[in-house]
């Protein structure tokens, strides 16, 4: 959560921005734009949770747990299929798009989900979850999202060239994430004696 959290809120905060850099010729639509960016978003936590998925999948492996992972995998597969084949029912439109971003979200949810029950239930029954240190990479994440907005803000309103574009968005996620670094130092160094 630590790594994942900060790196979910940028892409999630800048999923339109970064949409509209692949997007050329006749794709360059604002239909397809935020198509894109909606997908983006939702990979965006997508990703956080198939983190956890890995991690909790490793542990499960360390402790020679092989029948969890391959429950989770089964899950996620019947989570992923489900979703992906509801969203052919869409009309062929951008809104497929989304939905398939959906069908990669309920795979990983459906994978976390097992391996973290399956963990709490043989290897942590007491918890594994520091709330403190959730608390400090929370507290870092929303400290990044004024930052973030403003240069949704910012981005919107000077509509720069792609190339500007591209570095104002590489500059606003150094910056941010940089922030978020300070933000989890100082709790750390106000915490310790």
């Amino acid at each position: 959560m630590v790594v994942g959290l900060p790196l979910t809120a940028l892409l999630a905060a800048l999923a339109g921005p970064t949409a509209d850099l692949p997007a050329n010729g006749e794709l360059r639509t604002g239909e397809l734009v935020a198509m894109l960016g909606l997908g983006l978003t939702v990979i965006a936590f997508a990703q956080l949770v198939g983190g956890v998925h890995d991690l909790g999948r490793q542990a499960l492996f360390a402790r020679l747990d092989d029948r969890g992972p391959r429950l989770a995998g089964y899950l996620a597969l019947l989570g992923g299929a489900s979703v992906g084949s509801a969203v052919l029912l869409l009309p062929p439109d951008g809104a497929r798009l989304g939905g398939l971003a959906l069908a990669i979200l309920a795979a990983e949810l459906a994978a976390a989900t097992t391996v973290l029950v399956r963990l709490r239930r043989t290897a942590m029954p007491g918890g594994f979850v520091d709330r403190r240190l959730l608390a400090v990479a929370l507290a870092g994440t929303v400290a990044t999202l004024p930052l973030l907005a403003g240069g949704r803000w910012l981005l919107a309103d000077l509509e720069p060239t792609r190339l500007l574009e591209l570095g104002i968005l590489a500059g606003l996620g150094a910056l941010a994430l940089a922030e978020y670094a300070l933000v989890l130092k100082l709790s750390w160094a106000a915490r310790s004696p």
